[in-house]
């Protein structure tokens, strides 16, 4: 699935791949006339996320270099191993690609399900990995799940999203390294 922002980080396109898959993962409003001409930023969630995507396009765009960042890109019933590729298209633009690596069915985890009703207590959860931090320790969703014991409560806690001191780590390589992709 790819797309494309402008040198001003707004969607310039998205390919037929990209709205499948917005379709396929409960985010129907997510039409080409609904995202075009938007900043990415609507769709990144978390300060540190959004610095790491900024560091990314500052190195693409200043230092023309492309690269490849693992990712997960999670549903309530699948864990996606995935991986972004950035690369410099030219007059500021950036080509971005998400390519599944692999996927692995999972029981239904209702807490990445945004269907499901929330409080209004916030969990961090990474952007990168999917391991939450309900205190000061970074681990599994399930785990995570099974530690706070919200697999019986009606309501779960939002989520906030963060970056694991180990993704941190790991894309900041990426980053340096380049030339990757």
């Amino acid at each position: 699935m790819q797309y494309r922002i402008d040198s001003a980080d707004r969607i310039e396109a998205v390919s037929s791949a990209w709205l499948e898959f917005a379709l396929a993962n409960g985010t129907s409003e997510l039409t080409r006339e609904r995202v075009i001409g938007r900043p990415l930023w609507d769709f990144i969630a978390g300060a540190d996320t959004r610095h790491l995507y900024e560091l990314m396009f500052h190195r693409a765009r200043h230092d023309g270099v492309s690269f490849v960042v693992p990712f997960r890109c999670d549903a309530p019933t699948v864990r996606r191993f995935m991986e972004l590729v950035v690369h410099p298209a030219g007059g500021g633009s950036i080509d971005l690609e998400g390519r599944l690596i692999r996927g692995e069915a999972r029981e239904r985890a209702r807490l990445l399900d945004p269907a499901v009703p929330r409080t209004n207590d916030s969990l961090m959860i990474c952007s990168w990995c999917k391991q939450v931090r309900p205190d000061k320790t970074w681990m599994d969703a399930e785990v995570g799940i099974a530690t706070m014991k919200l697999f019986s409560v009606p309501r779960l806690p939002q989520l906030t999203h963060g970056i694991c001191p180990v993704c941190a780590d790991r894309v900041n390589k990426e980053i340096d390294a380049g030339g990757a992709a």
